[in-house]
C-alpha cells in the first residue's frame, strides 16, 4: 500500500508549474493571504518528501529543540517569527507524528488523564478568544504543550533509548561547563537583542537549570553516565567538580532551582551506586571547605551577590527568616507577596464564585487578582505553576492536573519495581532518571511560572511522554543488551545493584 507521502508526491507533480502561475497572480491582489496559502503548500511537499520518515524527523527535532532551550532558554524559544515559533513548529510535526502512529499507542491511565486535561483545557480557552484573542493561546499552552507528550510516548520505541542515553551522556559536560558561563554573562554582559522580539540572545534561569542539574545528577547516581562503552567521557569526579560549579551558580541566583537540584536523591531509591556517592561526597566536602575559608565574594549589576552567605541566605528563607531578607528585604518580601496571591487565588476558587470553571486563559491574572507590580503589565501571572493551573482552570482542573502528576509517578515506580522482579534491571537507572526529572520539574514549578512557557513546558511534557514510552518498553528486556555497539570492542557491562524503590522504602519504615 503507498505511503502518504508518495500519494501527496503524485497529486502535487502536476500540479505545482499551474499553482505556481496561480500563486504569481493572486499575490498581486492579497498579498497577505496567498503568503499563508503558500505556506501551506510548501508545508504538504515537505510531507510529500518525508513521507514515512515523519516521525524520525519529529524525535530528531524534538532533541534539538530540548538542547536549544536548556542552553539558550527563553532566547532560543523566539527563533521563528510570531505567532509561529520554533516549538509551535515541531509541535505541528508532533501532531501529524501521532496522526500517523498514534494507532500503535497502548492507551493507559495517564494517557487518559492527560487527554482529559486537554479537554478541559479547551473548554476554559475558546470562550475567551473572541475577548482575549492571542493571549488566550499564549496562556493556554499550559494545556497545548500535552500533544508533545502524546506524540512523543507514540514515536519512541524502545531501541530508541539507547540513542536518547547517548545524547544526554554527550550533553552533560557541555552543559555543566556552560552554567556559570551563561550565569555570569547573564547578570554582567551587555547583551544585545534579538531582531523580532526584544529580548537578549542568551537567558539564564536558575530555576530552568536546577531542573537539568537534578536530573544530571541522578542520571550520574543510577549509573546511566557509563552505561555506553566506547563514548567519550570525564571521570566522574572530574565531572562532579564541573557539577558543582553549576549548581553553586543555580543556589546562588534561585531558590526553586536550589530545591530542584535535591530531588536528585530520589534515584537512590531505585538504584544505589556508592561508589559515585563516595566520589561527589569527595569533590563537595574538599569544595566546600575551602569555600567556607576563603568565602570568595563577586559583585555584578543586580540585587544580590555572588558569593557563599547568598546560597545560605537562599537557604534560611525557604525554611524560615533569614538575616539577609530581613536586611534587605528581597527575599521575604517576594515569598510575602506569593503567599498573598496565591492565598486569593485559592479563596477566590475553592471558597468563591470560580470553583468550577477558573478564570480562564486569556485574563492577565495580576491585573484582575489586584497584583500587578510593573508599570507595562507584564506580569501576567502567579509564579507558581500550579498555582495557575487552578486560578484558570478551577479545581476541577486542578484535580485533573494533581491526578494525571501523581498516576505518572505511581506508573514510574511500579514499572521500575515490577523490571527489577522480573529480571530486565537495565530499565530501572532509566525510570529512575525520568522520576527525577518529574519530581524537580514540580518542585521548580512551585517557585515559577516554568510550565506556563515553551522553554519549561516543551521539557515537562516531552520527557512525561519519553516516561510514558519507558514504562510500556520496561515489559521487555531492553533491545541492546546482549548486543555489543557496532565497530567497538567487546567491553564488560558495568555492575548495577538496582533496588525495588517501594522495597526500600517498606523496609525503612520497619525500622525501629
Amino acid at each position: 500500500m503507498p505511503s502518504i507521502g508518495a500519494i501527496l508526491a503524485g497529486r502535487l507533480k502536476y500540479g505545482i508549474p499551474v499553482m505556481g502561475l496561480g500563486v504569481g497572480a493572486a499575490a498581486a491582489v492579497a498579498p497577505i493571504p496567498v503568503a499563508a496559502a503558500s505556506m501551506g503548500v510548501v508545508a504538504l511537499v515537505g510531507l510529500a518528501v518525508i513521507g514515512r520518515r515523519l516521525p524520525a524527523v519529529f524525535m530528531a527535532s524534538v532533541a534539538v529543540i530540548l538542547t536549544g532551550y536548556a542552553f539558550f532558554g527563553r532566547s532560543f524559544a523566539y527563533l521563528g517569527y510570531p505567532p509561529l515559533f520554533v516549538g509551535e513548529a515541531v509541535l505541528g510535526l508532533g501532531i501529524l507524528s501521532l496522526l500517523m502512529v498514534g494507532s500503535r499507542m497502548r492507551i493507559g491511565l495517564v494517557h487518559a488523564l492527560v487527554l482529559t486535561f486537554v479537554l478541559w483545557g479547551v473548554m476554559r480557552t475558546v470562550p475567551f478568544l473572541r475577548v482575549y484573542g492571542v493571549d488566550s493561546i499564549r496562556d493556554g499552552v499550559a494545556w497545548l504543550y500535552a500533544f508533545y507528550a502524546l506524540a512523543v510516548a507514540a514515536t519512541v520505541q524502545p531501541h530508541h533509548f539507547e540513542r536518547v542515553i547517548r545524547w544526554y551522556q554527550r550533553a552533560i559536560p557541555a552543559y555543566l561547563i556552560w552554567v556559570p558561563i551563561a550565569g555570569i554573562a547573564v547578570a554582567a554582559l551587555p547583551l544585545p537583542t534579538l531582531p523580532i522580539a526584544n529580548v537578549p540572545i542568551l537567558s539564564f534561569k536558575g530555576g530552568d537549570a536546577g531542573i537539568h542539574l537534578g536530573a544530571i545528577a541522578a542520571f550520574i547516581f543510577a549509573g546511566l553516565y557509563g552505561s555506553s562503552p566506547g563514548t567519550l567521557r570525564l571521570p566522574v569526579t572530574l565531572l562532579w567538580t564541573f557539577f558543582l560549579g553549576a549548581a553553586g551558580m543555580v543556589a546562588i541566583v534561585n531558590r526553586g532551582g536550589m530545591l530542584a537540584m535535591a530531588t536528585s536523591g530520589a534515584a537512590l531509591l531505585f538504584a544505589r551506586r556508592a561508589g559515585r556517592v563516595v566520589s561527589l561526597m569527595f569533590v563537595v566536602t574538599l569544595s566546600f571547605t575551602v569555600l567556607v575559608a576563603v568565602d570568595p565574594e563577586v559583585e555584578v549589576p543586580g540585587n544580590r551577590p555572588f558569593s557563599v552567605g547568598q546560597v545560605l541566605d537562599n537557604l534560611t528563607s525557604i525554611l524560615g527568616e533569614s538575616e539577609g531578607a530581613e536586611i534587605g528585604g528581597d527575599l521575604q518580601g517576594t515569598k510575602s507577596f506569593r503567599l498573598r496571591w496565591w492565598s486569593e487565588i485559592v479563596d477566590y476558587t475553592f471558597n468563591g464564585p470560580y470553583f468550577w470553571t477558573g478564570k480562564g486563559f486569556g485574563v492577565n491574572l495580576a491585573n484582575d487578582d489586584g497584583f500587578q507590580v510593573t508599570e507595562d503589565e507584564s506580569l501576567r501571572s502567579p509564579h507558581n505553576g500550579h498555582f495557575e493551573v487552578l486560578a484558570r482552570m478551577g479545581v476541577p482542573g486542578i484535580l485533573l492536573w494533581g491526578g494525571l502528576n501523581l498516576a505518572y509517578a505511581w506508573a514510574l515506580a511500579r514499572a521500575a519495581t515490577r523490571a527489577a522482579r522480573g529480571g530486565r534491571p537495565e530499565w530501572v537507572p532509566i525510570l529512575a532518571w525520568l522520576f527525577v526529572y518529574w519530581a524537580a520539574t514540580m518542585v521548580n514549578a512551585s517557585f515559577d511560572p516554568y510550565l506556563q512557557g515553551p522553554q519549561g513546558g516543551i521539557w515537562y511534557w516531552s520527557i512525561l511522554g519519553l516516561g510514558l514510552a519507558a514504562i510500556h518498553a520496561s515489559e521487555r528486556p531492553a533491545p541492546w543488551i546482549g548486543r555489543e555497539p557496532e565497530d567497538e570492542p567487546p567491553q564488560p557491562a558495568p555492575q548495577s545493584r538496582p533496588v525495588d524503590a517501594w522495597a526500600t522504602v517498606a523496609h525503612g519504615l520497619r525500622q525501629p
